[in-house]
């Protein structure tokens, strides 16, 4: 099977996207959003239920419930005419769906996160000593699809 076989740092993670459209196959979401210092944590967890029992050993149980892949943040060192910067503030605005492939680089090994989200916060920080930064929530609509190439 192609894709990462190793333990590997993150500093090779890529972020493209297609604000064209959503349900992009992962093969032709190819815009690369530059300049990234930070891609939150990529979460899917469910909801525990829990559940009583009758006649039961005196335990409740815990079921998975709804799956969630919750919305994360990226923090850009923002560029203000950055096309791609532009994009996702426009995204924002517009309130598109879009789609997002996170790729995981490891040499010629790649493993590909590919998702549809809505952009919903574009944020600017313009710290007096520091670099200036643009964080963007996204939120995923439904999970992830894990591809490798």
């Amino acid at each position: 099977m192609a894709g990462i076989g190793n333990i590997t740092t993150g500093y090779n993670t890529k972020l493209f996207w297609d604000k064209a459209k959503i349900n992009a196959a992962a093969s032709s979401v190819t815009t690369e959003i530059t300049s990234i210092q930070n891609i939150g944590d990529l979460a899917d967890t469910a909801a525990a239920v829990t559940v009583n029992v009758y006649g039961g050993n005196g335990y409740t149980e815990t079921l998975a419930g709804i799956k969630t892949a919750a919305p994360f943040d990226i923090v850009l060192n923002w560029k203000p005419i950055d096309v791609q910067h532009l994009a996702l503030q426009e995204a924002y605005k517009l309130s598109s769906q879009v789609t997002f492939k996170v790729a995981f680089v490891f040499g010629a090994a790649e493993t590909y996160l590919t998702f549809n989200a809505n952009v919903l916060s574009f944020s600017i920080s313009t710290p007096a000593d520091g670099v200036r930064s643009a964080t963007v929530s996204i939120a995923p609509i439904g999970g992830y699809t894990i591809s490798h190439k």
